[in-house]
């Protein structure tokens, strides 16, 4: 029977091979295993408000710029996560109210340009939060941060609807105020 011309490999040849695997393999392992909080490490965090606001100029504002309007937290359940979350960030009422917002509904956008619209007045009807942590973690892009609109699902029943799910917009980069 001839010789496979496949085998034997010259033993010049498997060391560096193996090597490539080997590398190849922790480098894909390393990856793989950094936190969804570092996948976007380099991202700005940034929420940008515009439209009916007074004074008129658009206002960008970062997570310290949020955190210091105080801390709004919500326990509930989404039809995107398994079981309950802990959404912490700033009131939608709150944050209206710092910049001084007086139209009717208000235009978010997402990074990837998704739009959606939410009355002003869900503010002010149900307790609203732009969410930056899920349980207590920043939230990443991967995880539908940097910013969520999260409603009260699990405190107010007539929420658990389409057309709420459609405003809970998430990976949130501006608010316009119409």
């Amino acid at each position: 029977m001839p010789p496979s011309p496949l085998l034997p490999w010259p033993k010049a040849l498997m060391r560096p091979l193996k090597r490539l695997i080997i590398g190849g393999l922790a480098c894909l392992l390393a990856v793989l295993s950094l936190p969804a909080s570092q996948a976007r490490a380099n991202h700005k965090a940034e929420l940008t408000i515009s439209g009916l606001i007074d004074p008129p100029n658009p206002r960008v504002l970062s997570i310290a710029d949020l955190e210091a309007l105080g801390l709004s937290k919500t326990v509930t359940s989404t039809p995107w996560h398994d079981g309950q979350h802990a959404f912490e960030g700033v009131s939608l009422q709150t944050l209206l109210t710092y910049v001084g917002a007086h139209g009717k509904t208000i235009i978010a956008t997402a990074l990837n340009d998704f739009r959606t619209e939410i009355p002003l007045a869900d503010a002010s009807k149900w307790p609203v939060i732009i969410a930056y942590k899920d349980n207590g973690t920043p939230m990443s892009i991967r995880d539908k941060g940097p910013f969520f609109v999260v409603y009260p699902f699990d405190l107010y029943k007539g929420l658990w609807q389409e057309a709420i799910f459609n405003r809970s917009i998430w990976q949130l980069k501006s608010l316009e105020i119409r």
